[in-house]
């Protein structure tokens, strides 16, 4: 850190007036007719005014501040200090004995007043957004109508989680149950229903899948034909590895099967895979039952 200006605690007065001191001194005490109490006497004078001289130097003002460069500067007159340290210099300054200069109050006037018209325009602005969020308040989207109205799968063979007839078992007569429904979601535009068995010992069981069917039919009749298209629709190979329906095959212990139609947003698919029914799907219905 560099330091500037006077530095403390003397000046050029007091090191001029220790030279003329100890000059004098020097030849004193080179005398060889001087004795010791001379000698004493006069050392103790010399050292009496040097001490003096130390007190006037530090009883001077004396001005210290710090520039933006970390550089140090002394002074002892205020007006010799930039404006923009003087305020350092007031809150710390090197001793506490010096009185405050005057400072003009006229010089400080012009700099409070860029502070009121901030405030006067603070003012003006802040009852604008004010007022515009008061508007926006009751202005609140309508909610649309919700449709209370339930998409919903039955048969008219069998109620929901009752017992499927056994004319309807693989073992049986293998007949697809009719099945119909009803308030299908807006914008259906086809239909995808399968029959599956979600708690086989082996993991879900799939006995039916016949997709595309028309958004204008609302219902299947007993004994869809296992063929691969029927009427417009589509169906798939079960996991008995036939085309179309394959009833529930049960030696006696009751399981449990699930009918399940999925209303998608386009007219046709190529094949019902998870991933087609999850992107286009609307809403589905399900019905349940049990065998035999």
């Amino acid at each position: 850190m560099e330091q500037h200006g006077r530095k403390p605690p003397g000046g050029v007065r007091e090191r001029i007036m220790a030279l003329f001191l100890l000059s004098p001194t020097a030849k004193f005490l080179s005398w060889k007719g001087v004795g010791m109490k001379a000698r004493r006497v006069f050392l103790s004078c010399v050292i009496f005014f040097s001490f003096a001289l130390c007190s006037s130097a530090h009883s001077q003002e004396l001005y210290r501040w710090v520039d933006t460069d970390g550089n140090v500067h002394y002074t002892t007159r205020f007006e010799r200090i930039p404006k923009q340290y003087r305020d350092q210099v007031l809150k710390q300054r090197t001793r506490k004995n010096v009185q405050k200069p005057p400072v003009s109050i006229k010089k400080s006037e012009p700099e409070k007043a860029p502070p009121k018209e901030k405030k006067i325009e603070q003012e003006e602005k802040v009852p604008a957004p004010v007022s515009a969020k008061k508007v926006e308040i009751p202005v609140q989207p309508k909610q649309k109508p919700e449709n209370k109205s339930k998409f919903m799968l039955k048969s008219p063979t069998f109620s929901d989680k009752g017992k499927i007839p056994s004319k309807y078992g693989r073992r049986s007569g293998n007949l697809s149950p009719p099945l119909t429904w009803e308030n299908p979601p807006e914008g259906t535009k086809s239909y995808v229903l399968t029959l599956t068995e979600p708690e086989a010992p082996g993991g879900p069981f799939t006995h039916w899948v016949i997709y595309n069917i028309s958004a204008n039919q609302a219902n299947l009749p007993e004994g869809v034909p296992r063929k691969i298209s029927v009427d417009g629709a589509q169906q798939t190979r079960n996991d008995f590895n036939g085309i179309g329906y394959g009833g529930p095959d049960s030696t006696g212990e009751v399981r449990k099967y699930l009918f399940r139609i999925v209303a998608l947003d386009v007219q046709k698919i190529r094949k019902p895979r998870p991933e087609t029914l999850r992107d286009h799907f609307l809403g589905e219905a399900t019905l349940t039952a049990f065998y035999p």
